[in-house]
This record gives structure tokens, C-alpha cells and sequence, in this order.
């Protein structure tokens, strides 16, 4: 009988051993996991910031037409964003 109690408590030392490992490793997995959060939440921040960079130095190079721009004109520059703005969805997809 002695034995057998022996035993039970050799074995809960070493599922609380186990347990003790399971816990530092569970908590160094959570640190990590929110060090990865904030670097994506950082880096989706910097993505957002580069967009509207990249849209306000897309409007910057536009030559917009001026009053008394010829109709075909206009035409070829409203095509052109057109197409500048469906590039730009398309990257964003």
C-alpha cells in the first residue's frame, strides 16, 4: 500500500512539473503572440500612412485640365485617371 502511494506521488510531481512547463511556455507564447499583434497593427498603420501618400503623389504628377481644355482632351485625361484608379483597386485586392 505504501508503495502504491509512493507511486501517485511520484507521478503528481510529474504532472506538476509538466504543468509548471506548460504554464512559463503558454505565458511566452502569449508575450509573443502580442509583440506579433503590435507589430502588425504597427505595420498596417505604416501601410494606411503609404497609400495615402502614394494617392497624393498620384494626384500631384496628374496634369489636370484647365478651363478652355479641348473636349478630347478632357476626354484622354478623365480615361487616364480612370485607369490610374483601376490600377489601384486592382493592388488593393
Amino acid at each position: 500500500m505504501l508503495s502504491e502511494l509512493e507511486i501517485l506521488q511520484e507521478k503528481l510531481g510529474k504532472l506538476l512539473k509538466q504543468f509548471a512547463a506548460l504554464q512559463a511556455d503558454n505565458s511566452r507564447l502569449r508575450q509573443l503572440r502580442q509583440r506579433q499583434e503590435e507589430t502588425i497593427s504597427r505595420q498596417q498603420e505604416e501601410i494606411a500612412a503609404l497609400k495615402k501618400e502614394l494617392q497624393v503623389l498620384a494626384l500631384e504628377k496628374t496634369d489636370i485640365p484647365g478651363p478652355g481644355t479641348g473636349r478630347e482632351d478632357l476626354k484622354r485625361y478623365l480615361s487616364d485617371v480612370i485607369s490610374e484608379i483601376e490600377k489601384n483597386l486592382a493592388t488593393l485586392k
